[in-house]
């Protein structure tokens, strides 16, 4: 159980590094192209704040995965996930744009198993 906690964590971890870094390192305009939809009326410094969210609770993920570290981080980075994939499955369903919305669920349901796993 250990091990798929882990690699769980680890995953969603990556994930999150990769879609943040992509937020950060990418001007507003451009974000479209790189297949980040619906950030058209986000001013672009939320978008960074965002981004810098999810690259820090990617770095606790990763960095606290190893078993002999505390466990408090990981249950508060997956509950700032969890609160984070709710307000974005509320955005894509206002966008009508429900194949995300499939994406956040499954990212959702990723970081409330991580939560219960700990």
């Amino acid at each position: 159980m250990i091990v798929a906690k882990i690699a769980l964590q680890v995953i969603l971890g990556l994930i999150f590094l990769f879609t943040g870094t992509i937020k950060i390192t990418t001007p507003k305009d451009k974000l479209e192209s790189k297949g980040v939809t619906g950030f058209e009326n986000i001013s672009s410094h939320r978008i960074k704040y965002l981004a810098l969210a999810e690259i820090t609770g990617a770095m606790v993920l990763l960095i606290f995965s190893i078993p002999a570290l505390p466990q408090l981080p990981i249950k508060i980075a997956a509950v700032g996930f969890a609160i984070l994939m709710i307000a974005a499955s509320g955005h894509h369903w206002t966008r009508k744009e429900y194949k995300n919305i499939i994406v956040t669920a499954f990212l959702l349901a990723a970081c409330i198993t991580i939560w219960f796993l700990q």
